[in-house]
């Protein structure tokens, strides 16, 4: 799991964004290579990007967003107590 400190508080990674420029085995392959494992993951395709999430939007009060290259971001959040 990957998680990344924020004020004191660990956010857990929600969901990986995508972007179109690449094509979805890239995408799928570049998913696998930041969360280091072979789950499936629920994907949602959108007009610019694949949303690859990694666990429900329901299990956070918050989010944040990191873009870490132009075609790549990762969507943290604060889970719920």
């Amino acid at each position: 799991m990957k998680t990344a400190p924020l004020r004191g508080e660990p956010l857990h990674l929600h969901a990986i964004i995508v972007s179109k420029e690449l094509p979805f085995q890239q995408a799928k392959h570049a998913v696998r290579h930041i969360t280091q494992n072979d789950k499936k993951f629920f994907v949602r395709i959108t007009e610019n990007s694949y949303r690859f999430r990694i666990k429900p939007k329901e299990r956070f009060s918050s989010f944040v967003s990191k873009p870490i290259s132009d075609k790549i971001t990762l969507v943290f959040g604060h889970l719920i107590k």
